[in-house]
């Protein structure tokens, strides 16, 4: 009897506690930002509606759907962010929405706006603005600034991006475009 309850009690426990861990792998929020420059969404999960002037920049395991603006039919070619293989959009104008898991969206040019629902890690270059909102908070749980590039006319060569970083819900730390790596051990360094 003893053992059963025991069983039971360790049962709930472990069922509690993955609970818990699943709330919080899927733990969300909301970063809402307008500007011009170059913003970089790196996303674990969720979806991005970004809009504006200038060329997109989409990962090729995302969907994307176009709406607004957009005159012609938009045909992506090879490119990079951040060491990352993109689709790039050139002359986009009007509003795309991208949604996935394990996805990056980024553009340069004017009059974006960028909303990302979901978990993920932010990095906003240039002049503008932004929010973060939790699904929980009623008010914003960080806003500011974006940060002018060490590229960018006036920006800081010395720049760390790890100080610019944006985190919103819980993302993956694979997903982290700046993740610090293990120092690796050389052989030499380990000889007594």
């Amino acid at each position: 009897m003893h053992v059963t309850r025991f069983m039971l009690l360790l049962a709930a426990l472990a069922l509690g506690m993955a609970s818990a861990v699943l709330a919080a792998e899927q733990a969300t929020a909301t970063l809402s930002a307008k500007g011009d420059g170059s913003p970089r969404l790196y996303m674990s999960t969720g979806s991005v509606q970004i809009s504006g002037a200038g060329t997109l920049m989409v990962s090729s395991n995302a969907k994307v759907t176009f709406t607004g603006t957009q005159q012609e039919t938009l045909k992506p070619k090879p490119g990079r962010l951040a060491g990352k293989d993109m689709l790039a959009y050139a002359s986009f104008t009007g509003v795309a929405v991208v949604t996935g898991e394990h996805f990056a969206v980024g553009m340069y040019g004017n009059g974006i706006t960028a909303s990302a629902t979901g978990a993920g890690y932010a990095m906003l270059f240039g002049t503008g603005t932004y929010t973060v909102g939790s699904d929980a908070a009623a008010k914003p749980t960080s806003e500011g600034k974006w940060t002018l590039a060490p590229w960018m006319k006036g920006g800081d060569p010395k720049l760390d991006v790890r100080t610019i970083t944006i985190t919103f819900g819980t993302p993956s730390t694979d997903d982290n475009p700046v993740a610090t790596k293990p120092p690796t051990t050389s052989p030499s360094s380990t000889r007594q």
